[in-house]
């Protein structure tokens, strides 16, 4: 006589399966529900959007910083591949009604990962090249450091590259509260004043660089993200006073208020639009604040960015101006120390020589309709020796370059320029006036996996409708 459990095993019902299967099963059910990829997909467009509206308002490297590139972001971004993953294993075995369902959600898993190796692996930069001359140093955007140098008496000089991150804002703008919009006469603020390991970047008191052996510190106090001289202080490594210039907007409005003080010490003001106030704030430097302790000898001084390369990438070219910037002191025991705080660069393996600008204009206007860079490919160290001849770089038309010695493909856009700008250096036959033309150059490791993603997902939903048109057609 048959008992009740061979009769289930002979009407077809498993024994329920225990073991390592059984728990990760039972680990993954709970990330492969609908439900939670609904509400997972929602809180990402929830905050997708809000990075939007930061971007709008702040710039990209505010939605960058706040959003896109946050540990809790790429937490849930980790989710979403950990759901698409969970709810495609959960419907092993495989059907073939369910292979437009699988393609599909590997082209999710693909172009998750190729966004994981961009964002840790690829780089973008700006290189700047002046009609006639060439160069290979791009200048990477909102990533900055500090070199340190350090000459013992009687010893080989100390080199140290010193990473900073100061965040999209100056730090007087920074609060502890959740959301303050307009809290007093300041900016609007958001919650910078979170834990560093959601929103990180470097804190006031905070300790850069210390080596023991040689009694040298080097602590961060303050941040400036843009700003010019507010007082007669002198310059580090300077002998000459600097006039004031600030700008003021203590209300939400079109026009802004900016005072200046001018060379003949009489107080100038000057009333710029919102778009004009922009423009000026772009183009002043950053501002930190240190202190800087060697050999027992401390002092705190604001230093100015520091911009290695003029448009046609030689250091020689760079004004005194510039150079004083650069803090020096020598101590009591001898020691020589050099500071200077810079933006990043990548040195490319390659040089781009700018044969000739062209820009044409609105009918009537001063505005820009179209422009375009020719360009030609040269060796980095026989600028002689050309690569590649008669390449053309336009809006919107971006070119591919294979890096010589590697691998690494990268793309070269045109961003802007700058001009035209008189030549003083011109011969009876060249001409008067030069443009400086502004290249994007972005190296993309993950964006065969993006492409390949992307295909994966338009036919994972072809696939789907094809067959589920198949199916109703045949049980009609």
């Amino acid at each position: 006589m048959k008992t009740d459990e061979s009769l289930k095993i002979a009407a077809g019902e498993k024994k329920p399966a225990f073991g390592l299967l059984h728990f990760l099963r039972m680990f993954l059910k709970p990330f492969g529900s609908m439900f939670f990829a609904i509400g997972l997909i929602l809180v990402l467009a929830i905050f997708m959007a809000l990075a939007t509206f930061w971007g709008m308002q702040f710039g990209d490297d505010a939605s960058s910083w706040v959003v896109y590139h946050a540990n809790w972001f790429l937490f849930l971004c980790g989710l979403l591949g950990l759901s698409v993953l969970a709810s495609t294993l959960l419907r092993f075995p495989w059907r073939k009604y369910q292979l437009g369902f699988l393609v599909t959600h590997l082209g999710i898993l693909i172009l998750l990962i190729g966004c994981w190796v961009d964002f840790r692996q690829s780089q973008s930069a700006y290189l700047s090249i002046a009609e006639g001359k060439s160069n290979s140093v791009a200048i990477c955007p909102g990533k900055v450091h500090f070199e340190l140098r350090l000459t013992p008496a009687g010893q080989e000089t100390l080199r140290r590259s010193i990473p900073f991150t100061p965040g999209p804002f100056s730090w007087c703008f920074y609060g502890k509260d959740l959301l303050s919009w307009g809290v007093g006469d300041s900016l609007p603020r958001f919650p910078w004043g979170l834990p560093k390991v959601m929103l990180y970047r470097n804190h006031s008191g905070d300790l850069l660089f210390e080596d023991r052996e040689r009694s040298c510190r080097l602590e961060v106090l303050d941040y400036l993200r843009a700003g010019n001289l507010t007082s007669n202080e002198k310059s580090p490594g300077s002998n000459e006073e600097n006039s004031a210039e600030t700008a003021e907007y203590p209300v939400p409005a079109e026009k802004f208020s900016w005072e200046a003080a001018h060379a003949g010490g009489n107080p100038g003001k000057t009333t710029l639009s919102k778009m004009e106030m922009k423009q000026k704030l772009a183009s002043w430097p950053s501002w930190v604040k240190v202190r800087l302790t060697v050999d027992g000898e401390s002092k705190e001084f604001w230093l100015r960015q520091f911009d290695y390369f003029t448009p046609d990438g030689l250091e020689k070219n760079v004004p005194e101006t510039v150079k004083k910037t650069q803090f020096r002191m020598k101590t009591a025991k001898g020691t020589e120390v050099q500071l200077i705080y810079a933006q990043n660069t990548v040195d490319l393996n390659f040089a781009l020589r700018l044969e000739r600008f062209n820009n044409r204009l609105d009918p009537g206007t001063s505005m820009a309709a179209h422009y375009s860079s020719d360009v030609t490919l040269v060796d980095k160290k026989d600028r002689e020796k050309v690569l590649a001849p008669d390449l053309k770089v336009m809006m919107n038309q971006p070119i591919d370059i294979f890096e010589p010695g590697t691998s690494q493909v990268w793309r070269l856009f045109q961003t802007s320029f700058n001009g035209p700008f008189l030549n003083r250096e011109a011969a009876v036959s060249e001409r008067d006036q030069f443009y400086v033309s502004t290249f994007t150059v972005h190296y993309s490791p993950g964006r065969g996996l993006l492409y390949l993603g992307c295909l994966f997902i338009v036919l994972g939903i072809g696939i789907m409708f094809s067959m589920k048109a198949y199916f109703f057609k045949r049980n009609s």
